[in-house]
């Protein structure tokens, strides 16, 4: 029976990508190839959590958009990882980091996965795991997690076959982080902009060190998708050469909604849950906007209905579904004070720069004295406005957008390849022993 549960769970969560999910072009894998391991699981009763969250992330994988996540809610499942983090070169794969397997460490080259050469195993899984073309950009964490052993070639010619053990997944705290350099540069590096007050408590404990540097290297490598415009506005004196508006910075976007049924009942129900959190006062204070909201989701889907009944294809009714709707970020009439210091800002990026992250870096591009470094972000910018669907019956819950940018539909989104850096430093062997992307910023200030 649980079996049929986490099959059904998949199946309607490839249907909500197909229907309900802000619409784009999506290279996406075949369902029944992604999954396949799962099918044969249900009818062989042993279904289980880990087999649906490796079927439905590999699906999810390939249809180019992040935001698109599944996780388990079930307290007795642990999320696990192989304990290192491996990257590609051409035919080649390496451990990058090495945190709880003592059995490799970086710099390693992975020869095999599962007895198969990495090269035919890309190859064949391609285009059912891969969603991403590009060397540095593959997710190679999922894809270790559907074998059992990696062959590990080392520089002095052996190769030894290591057991992908499982690590407990821990969620280690965000870091936010700034410290002066004894050559007058300042180093900040921050993991998250989930919370603006400790976005704006770091500025302002390290107001001193930021505007008396000669340069500020900041280090959005690693950077969560969680994240809104407010938490961006302690930064910006910092990196504009002028003063002026926040909103001239951080624009308003343009956006198309997906007011399908399904997404207005969801939203719907996440309004009512949000009023039952609501004191009797805090219901008095804003029953008037929550139920101007409440009017607007049903007059929305009650239009897009009745635009698309005769509409049978798939990308057609998503087509009709589509509202155009303008996102403001609140902060458009805030004044940004330009600083005297710093007089240079190198931004450091790669593909884990997600959401809030690269939203920053794609702001301030450009500027005068801005300049990025590394390699493109995440791509995650395009579709926007998360909802979650909820199976209780298995402990899931599944996150996708409903709306992608106006970028994104005319087709000039950011979708597979990221926002891309000024200066572009390519990954290779040595790195996973040697930064070589904050050695490339020194070179560009100095």
């Amino acid at each position: 029976m649980k079996g049929y549960l986490y099959l059904s769970a998949y199946a309607d969560i490839v249907r909500t990508v197909q229907m309900d999910a802000a619409p784009g072009y999506r290279q996406s894998g075949d369902m029944t190839d992604c999954g396949y391991s799962l099918a044969k699981a249900s009818r062989e009763a042993r279904a289980d959590m880990e087999e649906f969250l490796i079927s439905t992330r590999q699906f999810l994988a390939t249809v180019g958009d992040k935001n698109c996540r599944v996780e388990s809610l079930d307290s007795s499942y642990r999320e696990w990882t192989p304990g290192f983090k491996a990257r590609r070169k051409g035919e080649h794969l390496y451990v990058t980091e090495a945190s709880e397997e003592t059995e490799v460490r970086p710099g390693d080259e992975i020869y095999a996965i599962g007895g198969q050469r990495v090269s035919e195993l890309r190859r064949q899984y391609r285009q059912n795991i891969f969603g991403e073309w590009e060397d540095e950009r593959e997710d190679w964490d999922l894809f270790l997690r559907m074998f059992e052993t990696i062959e590990v070639f080392r520089g002095d010619g052996t190769v030894r076959r290591v057991k992908i053990r499982r690590y407990p997944l821990e969620r280690k705290p965000a870091r936010l982080s700034c410290e002066r350099w004894d050559d007058g540069l300042c180093y900040m590096k921050i993991e998250s902009f989930a919370e603006a007050e400790a976005v704006a408590r770091l500025v302002e404990e390290h107001e001193e060190e930021l505007a008396g540097s000669r340069a500020l290297i900041l280090d959005l490598r690693v950077c969560e998708a969680e994240g809104e415009a407010e938490s961006f506005l302690p930064l910006l004196p910092y990196l504009c050469s002028r003063s002026g508006k926040a909103g001239e910075i951080i624009k308003a976007r343009e956006l198309y909604t997906t007011y399908t049924k399904n997404n207005g009942r969801r939203m719907l129900a996440k309004l009512q849950a949000y009023r039952n959190s609501l004191s009797p006062e805090e219901e008095k204070a804003e029953g008037a906007s929550l139920d101007e909201w409440e009017a607007d989701i049903r007059e929305k889907c009650t239009r897009v209905h009745e635009s698309r009944a005769q509409e049978n294809k798939i990308h057609e009714r998503k087509k009709y579904s589509e509202i155009p709707e303008t996102e403001e970020t609140g902060v458009e009439e805030v004044p940004v004070e330009a600083a005297d210091g710093p007089g240079r800002v190198v931004i450091l990026t790669d593909v884990t720069c997600e959401y809030a992250g690269e939203w920053l870096v794609s702001c301030v591009k450009g500027f005068e004295k801005v300049k990025v470094i590394g390699r493109p972000t995440a791509g995650m910018l395009d579709y926007t406005r998360k909802i979650s669907v909820d199976y209780e019956d298995i402990k899931v819950r599944f996150t996708y957008p409903m709306s992608r940018t106006r970028e994104a539909k005319e087709g000039k989104g950011v979708a597979f390849r990221g926002v891309e850096p000024d200066i572009y430093v390519p990954f290779c062997r040595e790195e996973c022993t040697e930064d070589r992307i904050l050695a490339r910023a020194r070179e560009e200030i100095e």
